[in-house]
């Protein structure tokens, strides 16, 4: 039987969706004694998270890429673009001109010089968009270009799990409030105490940590490392003067 989720959706996808769920499934599992029996309830339990998590990394992809939009805006443009930009200081200017001149055989577009650029920006960051467009055609390879697929998964992470960050506050204060009524009435509970903390730890994580700059490191990290993709292949070592000799 085939896993029904691919290397991307369970990184990019599945992982967003199960630090969203995780204070309630903890909850869960303190309150209810036979989540805790692998028999029984539990195969039906495990169903259910299944198709919770799926239904969760649906919604995480769709708010993941509504707030990539709007965090593209707020920066000026998708990363790759801004990079390709004469101004943009993220590359070195030399390192830039030299990834450049492999990104243009692969397009068979021609990139505006600086006073080009400045002159009509749109039209710049038209070609800078169309290249990169060709650029993730010729790097679907995971295996050959398996950096640009691994930040790509990063990217969508972070990306996803901002978009559905706002579910994972609720979650985990609705967990936490409802825990503490429920273990109130029946005294002391160390499963209460374990439920509470993992919930107190993804709200502080989803509070203080997952924000646009932590979206937009991953997302110049995965920019940088498919315009990286462009270095130009390394030149054959030439024959030694003995391996010369005997051919």
């Amino acid at each position: 039987m085939n896993f029904p989720f691919d290397q991307y959706d369970l990184r990019a996808r599945i992982f967003p969706a199960l630090i969203v769920s995780i204070p309630a499934m903890a909850l869960v599992y303190a309150v209810a004694p036979t989540t805790r029996n692998p028999f029984g309830t539990a195969g039906i339990g495990t169903l259910l998270e299944g198709a919770v998590l799926f239904l969760l990394g649906r919604i995480a992809r769709d708010r993941g890429v509504k707030q990539q939009k709007r965090l593209f805006d707020r920066w000026g443009g998708p990363p790759t673009t801004r990079i390709l930009r004469h101004e943009n200081s993220l590359l070195d200017p030399l390192t830039k001109a030299r990834l450049k001149i492999t990104l243009q055989t692969l397009c068979g577009l021609t990139f505006p010089s600086e006073v080009e650029e400045k002159s009509d920006p749109a039209r710049a960051d038209m070609i800078y968009s169309s290249a990169i467009k060709a650029l993730l055609e010729h790097r679907r390879d995971t295996k050959q270009f398996r950096l640009c697929f691994n930040e790509n998964c990063n990217y969508g992470f972070a990306r996803n799990l901002y978009g559905i960050r706002w579910l994972g506050i609720v979650v985990a204060s609705i967990c936490i409030a409802s825990g503490g009524a429920i273990f109130r009435g029946r005294g002391f509970s160390f499963l209460w105490v374990l439920s509470a903390a993992i919930s107190i730890a993804v709200l502080l994580l989803l509070v203080l940590y997952i924000n646009a700059d932590f979206v937009k490191r991953s997302a110049e990290a995965y920019a940088v490392a498919l315009l990286r993709s462009c270095e130009p292949q390394k030149a054959k070592k030439a024959p030694t003067k003995k391996a010369a000799a005997e051919s």
